[in-house]
């Protein structure tokens, strides 16, 4: 049973619409995100899309990854059908909006989390000290979907896929009710020996201004490194 990096993406995003597709640099935003995630488990890296998407279906058949097509809104059940489909154990749940995903702290939750079959493992918790908004990455267990799938009933906790457990007592009822499972809840905290806190830093990509900004960035490396030649 394989673990998979499951990338979130969808075209109608309501504050930048079609922002996947945007060149940085030379690389689309949903290409680089793609890069960094077969970077640490290629083969086994997806991208999870709405169904009748077909900007990202046509973006992933360039990239030539593969593309799940699942729920619009229900983001737990997209991910659990994409497992079921794959025969996946385990997903790394990211986004398509975090170019910026630092390499060496997805491959170090991916493969401690792998290593350890942990069920669910995360740095993205706003509870607990967290790293550089832009490095989100969250792991579960396909029998972790299950339980979200059968405790998350508000609209926003099935959008979201781990809310439940971040909001009131989620952490506490999944441990209650499922105690066998393999959890890390200080898994975020052994990553900042390596990269420390920066809870202030936003390197995700929202909005035209952020996107503009991270532009102008790469565009002026890209004339400094021709300088040099």
């Amino acid at each position: 049973m394989a673990a998979w990096i499951g990338i979130q993406c969808r075209s109608d995003s309501s504050r930048l619409p079609g922002k996947f597709k945007l060149k940085l640099g030379p690389y689309t935003l949903l290409e680089w995100v793609v890069h960094t995630a077969r970077f640490v488990a290629a083969p086994n890296v997806a991208v999870l899309t709405p169904y009748g998407d077909e900007a990202v279906i046509a973006e992933c058949d360039r990239l030539q990854v593969p593309c799940f097509q699942g729920s619009k809104n229900d983001l737990i059940k997209r991910y659990m059908n994409f497992m079921e489909t794959y025969q996946a154990e385990h997903v790394m749940r990211i986004t398509a909006d975090c170019l910026f995903m630092d390499r060496a702290e997805l491959f170090y939750m991916f493969s401690i989390a792998q290593r350890f079959k942990l069920d669910v493992a995360t740095n993205a918790d706003s509870n607990m000290p967290r790293v550089i908004d832009g490095f989100d990455c969250e792991w579960a267990s396909y029998r972790t979907l299950l339980w979200l799938d059968k405790n998350a009933k508000k609209d926003e906790e099935r959008e979201h896929v781990f809310s439940h457990l971040y909001n009131g007592s989620g952490w506490a009822d999944y441990f209650s009710e499922e105690p066998q499972f393999k959890y890390d809840l200080t898994f975020a905290m052994k990553a900042y020996d390596i990269h420390g806190l920066h809870p202030e830093i936003k390197l995700s990509i929202d909005t035209q201004e952020e996107f503009d900004k991270f532009n102008k960035m790469v565009a002026g490396k890209n004339d400094r490194l021709g300088d040099k030649k």
